[in-house]
């Protein structure tokens, strides 16, 4: 079975309860998206791999899927939207690792919780977290991670050996 790939969290959307805005169009809000990643991840004073610039890729690429979710081509969208991005951020920004991104923005929405946090946790500790399927597997493993200095490799082992599991039983 194929992901949703318009919720790869599986949280609820939050367009659902957002007030109505003023008509946007789809061309305006992907030139604002390339435009956006570009100037981040092009930036020779930004880290194309750092904590904020992937969450903001996510988010803004959020935006974009809960504009396209109803068309009938939004696979084929979806799969021309990431390769755009990759061409723009000279392979900075893959297909891969932007549906990663989308998933961190999504379960991870609070941008200054991410700051926070960031301080002490690489990337690849929020895409390890982001990527469980319980937001209280994510709270325990991110409070662990940050108040243990776990590395990402460490935070890989507790999960395979089910910390929280251990811990709540």
């Amino acid at each position: 079975m194929d992901p949703d790939l318009f919720n790869l969290s599986g949280l609820p959307d939050p367009q659902e309860n957002a007030p109505e805005e003023e008509a946007i169009s789809m061309t305006d809000l992907l030139d604002q998206l390339y435009s956006d990643v570009s100037a981040m991840v092009n930036n020779e004073e930004t880290d194309p791999k750092s904590v904020e610039v992937a969450w903001f890729t996510g988010e803004k690429v959020r935006k974009v899927l809960g504009f396209i979710q109803s068309s009938p081509k939004a696979p084929e969208a979806l799969q021309e939207l990431t390769k755009h991005l990759e061409e723009i951020t000279k392979g900075k920004i893959t297909p891969e690792n932007t549906l990663d991104y989308v998933r961190f923005a999504e379960t991870c929405p609070d941008i200054q919780i991410v700051s926070r946090l960031s301080e002490h946790l690489q990337l690849a500790h929020f895409l390890t977290i982001s990527a469980l399927d319980d937001d209280m597997h994510r709270v325990f493993y991110s409070e662990k991670c940050f108040s243990e200095k776990w590395t990402v490799e460490a935070l890989k082992s507790a999960i395979s050996k089910k910390n929280f599991e251990s811990e709540y039983e």
